[in-house]
């Protein structure tokens, strides 16, 4: 979806937003910044380099994978985060 679908939604009353690479999530957090009704949710894999660009953007992280994440999340966040813990539960 790009940002101009994006806005039509939001002008619709859509306010829970999702996005699952970095690059796009910036640019439509850019585009819809002035809305503060939007909530951001972050899906997929998070490069830690990458955590400090959207940390304190969103609202909730449905990918919570490892260890080192949660560690440079607690490191950067000004206020508590949703986030949704993803467990492997294979046996090694």
């Amino acid at each position: 979806m790009n940002i101009e679908q994006t806005k039509e939604l939001v002008s619709a009353g859509i306010t829970s937003i999702g996005e699952n690479r970095t690059d796009m999530f910036l640019e439509k957090y850019e585009a819809l910044k002035d809305n503060k009704d939007i909530k951001w949710h972050f899906f997929g894999y998070v490069q830690s380099r990458k955590i400090r660009d959207i940390v304190n953007k969103i609202c909730c992280l449905h990918s919570l994978d490892r260890i080192s994440l949660a560690i440079e999340l607690n490191k950067r966040l000004e206020k508590p985060l949703e986030c949704f813990i993803q467990i492997n539960i294979r046996r090694a």
